[in-house]
C-alpha cells in the first residue's frame, strides 16, 4: 500500500472528532502519529460507551495507527517533553479553546519560532477572527447555527440532528486538506505555515446551494424529509410491503422508471416530462408514483 505521508511526523494534540480523524487520515496516508493527551483521562472519547476492552468505541474509531502519551502541559518537566516533540514534527494539530494554546506555550507563534518549518493546524468552533472566535463549538450547535437542524426532518416535523456528526468529520476533511497542500507548498519554498479550519466555516459551505437558492428564491428552505427541493421524484416510497428509495435525478432516468412501471405514456405527458415539472407539480408527482410502487414488492421492483 502507498504511503505518501512516510517520515512525515504528525503532533495531535487534538480530541473529540475532527482534529482525531485529521491525524488518524494522516496516519493511514503512512505519517508518524504521536497523540498528546492530558494526564487525567486522556481524550473526552475515551470515556464515551459503549466500550471494548474498556475503550471508547468512538475513540476507538478516530485513532487507529497513532502512537500516545500522557502529558501535563502546566507542567515545567511536560512543556519540556512537548517542546522536544514540537523541535521535530512537520505538523501540528490542535483543538483547544481560544486562547488556551497560547497559555500553554504551544501556539502558532512559539512554535513557528522554535521550528519554521512546522504546519501547524488549529480547529475551532468559528475560527480565529471575528465577533464569534471566542464561542466553543459542538458538531450539534454548529447544525443549529447554520440552519441544519431547520432543514433536517420530515415536512411538518421536529428539527432532527443528523446523528453522524457530519460537521465535525467534514472540518477534519477540511483540515486535511489545508495540511496536504501546506505540505506540498513546504516542498517547494522550505517554509512552513498556518491552516486554520473551522466547524462554522464547515457548516455554511455544506449550505451552499441552499443559501444559493434562498438568494434566488427570497423564502428559506423547508423540511423536504428524504426528498430533494430541486428534484421530483426523489424520496423514500412506500412499496406492497417495504420502503424503497427511489432517486430519479434527471429526465432519462424518468423514461427508464416510466419504462420499468409499463407506463411509457408518462414519459412524454406534458405535466411530467421534466424535472422542472415534475418538482412545479411535486404533490401530484409524488402522488401518482406512490400509487404506482405500492402496486409490488420491493423485491419485484
Amino acid at each position: 500500500m502507498s504511503q505518501p505521508l512516510r517520515g512525515i511526523r504528525v503532533l495531535d494534540f487534538s480530541k473529540v472528532l475532527a482534529g482525531p480523524l485529521c491525524a488518524q487520515y494522516m496516519a493511514d496516508m503512512g505519517a508518524e502519529v504521536i497523540k498528546v493527551e492530558p494526564l487525567e483521562h486522556g481524550d473526552d472519547t475515551r470515556l464515551w460507551p459503549p466500550f471494548r476492552q474498556g475503550e471508547g468505541t468512538v475513540f476507538l474509531s478516530a485513532n487507529r495507527g497513532k502512537r500516545s502519551i500522557a502529558l501535563d502541559l502546566k507542567s515545567p518537566k511536560g512543556r519540556e517533553v512537548c517542546a522536544r516533540l514540537l523541535k521535530s514534527c512537520d505538523v501540528a494539530l490542535e483543538t483547544f479553546g481560544p486562547g488556551v494554546a497560547a497559555r500553554l506555550g504551544i501556539d502558532y507563534e512559539s512554535v513557528h519560532a522554535v521550528n519554521p518549518g512546522v504546519v501547524y493546524c488549529s480547529i475551532s468552533g468559528f475560527g480565529s477572527s471575528g465577533p464569534m472566535r471566542e464561542g466553543k463549538g459542538y458538531d450539534v450547535i454548529l447544525q443549529a447555527f447554520s440552519g441544519m437542524l431547520s432543514i433536517t426532518g420530515e415536512r411538518g416535523g421536529n428539527a432532527v440532528r443528523s446523528p453522524f456528526s457530519p460537521v465535525d468529520q467534514a472540518t477534519g476533511l477540511h483540515a486535511l486538506i489545508g495540511i496536504l497542500a501546506a505540505l506540498f507548498e513546504r516542498s517547494r519554498s522550505g517554509k512552513g505555515t498556518r491552516v486554520e479550519a473551522s466547524l462554522f466555516d464547515t457548516s455554511v459551505a455544506f449550505l451552499a446551494y441552499f443559501l444559493q437558492s434562498y438568494w434566488q428564491r427570497g423564502t428559506e428552505p423547508e423540511r423536504a424529509g428524504s426528498g430533494h427541493e430541486s428534484l421530483c421524484p426523489y424520496e423514500c416510497f412506500q412499496t406492497k410491503d417495504r420502503p424503497l428509495i427511489l432517486g430519479v435525478a434527471n429526465d432519462a432516468l424518468w423514461r427508464a422508471f416510466c419504462r420499468i412501471a409499463k407506463l411509457e405514456e408518462l414519459a412524454t405527458d406534458p405535466r411530467f416530462a421534466t424535472n422542472a415539472c415534475r418538482v412545479q407539480r411535486r404533490e401530484e408527482t409524488v402522488k401518482l408514483v406512490s400509487e404506482i410502487l405500492r402496486a409490488r414488492t420491493r423485491e419485484e421492483w
